[in-house]
């Protein structure tokens, strides 16, 4: 994402009444004979020193804080003391507050730090002229936190709209506490000065009809949060199913339990046709309408080290709006991200329409903005694709604005949101590329249900692993009927091969093992047929396979369990760990189908944290590592020495044994290197079995 001087261009940003709303959202004064706009009580905030505040936008820049698109200034208003009443002579009252934004003033949105509507009453904003109207604010927006933020009314003149019964008037409670001026976007700046979305960006429009990526793109919103900032973030699905509100953005986007209730999330803002990428359209003004949002919600779990914030949207679903809660996946490997099944991000660059960009290579398992893996393991590193998928050759990236928004896996799971990065339309290398919190170490988090998201995405304390997408529903999701006539079938020393009855109205389905008869099980893959193959396993172990069925909404629950063990294990050649061997560029080589490895840190310096194996794969082979025997953590990784990147990983914490496979598909050998990495500061020994 790059840190760029970023003149966000507020575009349309007008929640103008449609669907639903349009026949309510009609204001009161237009229907009566009521006093001239004129004549109202007006309030005119400071004043926009638009130098400054571009000076200020280049220091936040640098330091990596959310564009910003208004400037907050507080205020405490109440109908009773501002504002012009106006008796309607049919047992209505009207009060109106006129709003006058200062030179500069691109938008209007308001913060009320106490709302509470009557069962009659409602709340409506429009421009002077008419032409932009919010929705009806009503009793169905009260909530706990008492609070209401507005999205944007794209004027710099604004009424403030109450209509409420007589008898209902005393107990509306009222109290305008933010009035929130907009200075980016048309009339602020000449266009010249504008930065928009880079030209190499991919519209999510021009994804084919039938392109599943069409489903998560739903699940994304762009957002502001004290009628100042943006940022990018996306819906969760739980392991309920019950389509709760969970929505997941950047910790460093700034949402607290302070301010949560002023997050205001604007759905299905893209163009509404394929700029080609490269093109001059692709890098100007878009048609996006952002006529569709949530106002408010609650906060429920952050944490910096993983760059997470989660929320719960305080209003229910919008049918109209056409939901999506993003399935995710919480393991802790790297993710195969290839040019046949790619990984994606999806986002609003600098805030504008959606976009959506490929990753076709395996990700890497870091710190935040440094590429030594694996570092302290809380971010995963995505390199865009140099040549993407599809007809568009031109490389997309992220940028400010970005922040927050999701990283899909190539089954398209959520796997981490925005962090940040040094991607720019025209990077390569390894400037096209970009860090994202990884949600496996957001599960944890720092332990507390205000730390983590295990407490809130898996409530019923499942111990699923990975969760399904789940689309809108309007009534109760009917599960498919558990797959019957499964069986588990030992193919060699390291796969077994799992196969069940088709099931009516099932579009896909999720393979379950475990070591244990009876569970607990773990997701091990998916299948839209009905079989799959499980590899990479150890040799003479029984295992246990449950399979669920999904018909893109809910899933059924488990099948009856079957189980197979491995083929025997072949006789290993014990082999010791032979120093030095800290690098690849001197492994210590190994030969045959199987070693059993003695290997120990302890005639290692303090500082030498890697024993590298080198071996030849024969081409249609699978490597297998198993790293146990361990007494404190120690990593497993495999890298192909042809292309010299990581291929296999396994990075289970504690005492947790470690367990990596890779499957050579080329026509010839390649030689393998097998590292044993030590992760905790303690040296001591270990076993390290590698077989193919």
């Amino acid at each position: 994402m790059s840190r760029k001087l970023l003149w966000l261009v507020l575009l349309a940003f007008g929640a103008l009444a449609q669907a639903a709303h349009a026949e309510a959202a009609v204001p009161t004064a237009s229907r009566h004979a009521v006093l001239d706009v004129n004549r109202l009580e007006a309030v005119v905030p400071q004043k926009l020193d638009l130098v400054s505040l571009g000076e200020e936008d280049t220091q936040r820049d640098r330091q990596g804080l959310p564009p910003r698109f208004a400037i907050p200034q507080r205020v405490s208003i109440t109908p009773a003391k501002r504002g012009t009443w106006e008796d309607l002579g049919n047992g209505e009252m009207l009060w109106r507050l006129r709003i006058l934004g200062r030179e500069g003033t691109t938008s209007l949105n308001l913060g009320f730090t106490r709302f509470k509507m009557t069962e009659h009453g409602r709340l409506l904003l429009y421009s002077t002229d008419g032409t932009q109207v919010s929705r009806l604010f009503t009793a169905a927006d009260n909530e706990k936190h008492g609070e209401l933020w507005t999205p944007v009314v794209l004027t710099n003149d604004l009424v403030v709209e109450l209509t409420v019964p007589k008898k209902e008037a005393q107990g509306v409670e009222l109290r305008l506490g933010w009035i929130n001026q907009g200075y980016r976007g048309f009339g602020t700046l000449s266009a010249d000065s504008y930065i928009k979305s880079g030209s190499c960006n991919l519209d999510v429009e021009c994804l084919d009809p039938g392109d599943t990526w069409r489903e998560e793109m739903r699940a994304v919103g762009v957002i502001s949060t004290g009628g100042s900032t943006f940022c990018t973030g996306s819906l969760l699905n739980d392991t309920a199913g019950d389509r709760k509100m969970y929505f997941i953005t950047a910790n460093h986007c700034g949402i607290t339990s302070a301010n949560a209730a002023s997050l205001v999330v604007y759905w299905n803002y893209q163009n509404s046709f394929c700029r080609a990428p490269g093109s001059a359209a692709s890098g100007q003004p878009g048609d996006g309408a952002l006529s569709q949002s949530h106002t408010g919600s609650f906060f429920r779990a952050t944490s910096a080290a993983s760059d997470f914030t989660l929320v719960e949207l305080d209003d229910p679903p919008v049918a109209a709006y056409n939901h999506f809660w993003a399935g995710w996946d919480r393991s802790t490997g790297n993710f195969a991200c290839s040019a046949a099944t790619p990984c994606a991000a999806i986002h609003h660059p600098s805030t504008d329409e959606k976009r959506i960009t490929y990753v076709i290579t395996p990700t890497a398992t870091t710190s935040y903005n440094n590429p030594a893996s694996p570092g302290d393991g809380t971010h995963i590193w995505a390199h865009w694709a140099a040549d993407p998928p599809g007809p568009f050759t031109v490389p997309g990236v992220t940028e400010p604005g970005s922040s927050g928004s999701p990283l899909y896996s190539q089954a398209g799971r959520f796997i981490g949101q925005l962090h940040g990065g040094p991607s720019a339309c025209g990077a390569t290398g390894d400037n096209l590329s970009d860090y994202y919190g990884r949600f496996s170490v957001a599960w944890t988090g720092g332990g507390t249900s205000s730390t983590r998201l295990s407490n809130w995405l898996d409530a019923g304390n499942t111990g699923a692993t990975t969760v399904n997408g789940l689309d809108t529903s309007t009534g109760p999701c009917t599960p498919p009927a558990a797959p019957a006539g499964v069986t588990a079938t030992a193919a060699s020393q390291t796969q077994v091969n799992v196969a069940w009855s088709a099931v009516a109205g099932a579009t896909s389905y999720t393979v379950f093992r475990s070591t244990t008869s009876s569970g607990p099980y773990t997701s091990v893959g998916t299948s839209a047929t009905t079989s799959f193959s499980n590899t990479g396993l150890s040799c003479n172990t029984t295992y246990y396979y449950v399979v669920k069925a999904s018909n893109g909404s809910c899933a059924s629950g488990n099948s009856a369990q079957a189980q197979a063990t491995t083929t025997a294990c072949s006789v290993c050649t014990a082999v010791s760990d032979v120093e030095p061997n800290n690098s690849r560029t001197a492994p210590q080589g190994i030969s045959g189908a199987c070693n059993q490895i003695s290997g120990t840190f302890l005639n290692d310096a303090t500082t030498q944290q890697n024993d590298f194996f080198r071996l030849s794969l024969p081409a249609g082979r699978t490597v297998t590592a198993l790293l146990n025997g361990l007494s404190v953590d120690y990593d497993v990784y495999i890298y192909n020495s042809t292309t010299g990147t990581e291929v296999a990983s396994s990075l289970n914490g504690g005492t947790t044994a470690d367990q990596a496979s890779w499957t050579n598909t080329g026509a010839t050998a390649v030689n393998v290197y097998v590292r044993a990495y030590r992760f905790s500061s303690t040296r001591t020994t270990y076993q390290l079995r590698i077989s193919y």
